[in-house]
């Protein structure tokens, strides 16, 4: 009797510790985060795909850059990261450790928008300047448009 019982018992707690375990992982995979592009690593990463009016990609032998700065609530800008070179794709990716920028600049938190600036752009071309990240959108494309 004493060793079903304690067979009972056994059973009994490895499945209440398997129902916790469930519960506590649904609650953790349900963690509405602000900025929705946020990993709980504490990162933003922002990916910014620069191409011409014809979908063809810019040579990185013309040392295209992109980069982000950061806009203050009053609408000037704030702190610029430093910028990045497109590659052989068009693309420059930008992983925001916010933890830590937000430690040395109180203007950086997760919801930071940023402005887009294209540097290096060919004299020929020219792009919309009035380009801004939003919260929860972490892919964006900026077309280089001819100049007439």
């Amino acid at each position: 009797m004493a060793k079903k019982l304690k067979i009972t018992l056994i059973a009994c707690l490895t499945v209440c510790l398997a129902a916790f375990v469930a519960i506590f992982a649904a609650c953790d995979n349900n963690n509405d985060d602000s900025a929705g592009d946020t990993p709980s690593d504490g990162t933003v990463t922002y990916s910014i795909t620069v191409e011409y009016e014809d979908g063809t990609i810019p040579s990185t032998d013309l040392r295209i850059a992109v980069q982000l700065c950061a806009v203050r609530d009053d609408g000037t800008q704030g702190l610029c990261l430093t910028p990045v070179m497109i590659d052989e794709n068009g693309v420059a990716e930008f992983v925001i450790d916010v933890a830590s920028l937000s430690e040395i600049n109180d203007e950086i938190s997760a919801d930071t928008v940023y402005h887009i600036q294209i540097n290096r752009v060919p004299e020929t071309h020219t792009y919309d300047e009035e380009l801004y990240t939003t919260v929860g959108q972490s892919s964006y494309t900026v077309v280089l448009t001819e100049v007439k």
